[in-house]
């Protein structure tokens, strides 16, 4: 029996991490479906040259929304997540693969964030998922059922860092 996975991207405004991100992935899925949360760039032109399934949305807030609109709209066994600025190495998405083929339900992932201070620290995520009406994201998943030891690099934190430690020089200033 052969597994088909889905890759399942959310995103709002990521032009300029589509292309590197989806030339280097797209081509180990079945099909790519990515949540369009009002992006005003030039993503959706980006999406259709890798003929990605587009479902267009206004959902604020809630990442647990948006990842179960992918969920639903998924026609394959599995969905691997990944957000538009984290990278994942060719070698673990084949392991991610072979993970499929063991049949589980949810496989985490932890995903590396680095910040601009050199530190980083890891989070543990539900990122493979079998396609299921009983497997669907809520605010926090707590049960692990199977661990897949396989890494997801964000490198957005970097920004966040910076913007967090200016506005904290603007408050000390006052």
């Amino acid at each position: 029996m052969n597994l088909s996975i889905s890759l399942g991207i959310i995103i709002k405004n990521e032009e300029q991490r589509l292309f590197y991100l989806l030339s280097k992935l797209s081509s180990y899925f079945d099909e790519t479906i990515v949540i369009n949360n009002q992006s005003t760039d030039k993503s959706k032109i980006i999406l259709q040259q890798f003929n990605s399934r587009i479902i267009d949305t206004k959902i604020n807030g809630d990442f647990s929304a948006l990842y179960n609109l992918a969920l639903i709209n998924c026609k394959t066994d599995y969905i691997f997540f990944i957000d538009a600025d984290e990278d994942i190495s060719l070698t673990d998405i084949l392991r991610l693969i072979e993970y499929c083929k063991e049949k589980g339900d949810v496989y985490y992932f932890d995903k590396y964030n680095y910040t601009s201070a050199g530190t980083m620290f890891v989070s543990r995520l539900p990122r493979l998922l079998k396609v299921s009406k009983n497997i669907y994201y809520e605010g926090i998943v707590f049960n692990q059922i199977n661990t897949a030891n396989l890494k997801i690099i964000n490198t957005s934190f970097w920004v966040f860092i910076r913007i967090r430690k200016n506005k904290r020089k603007i408050f000390i200033s006052l």
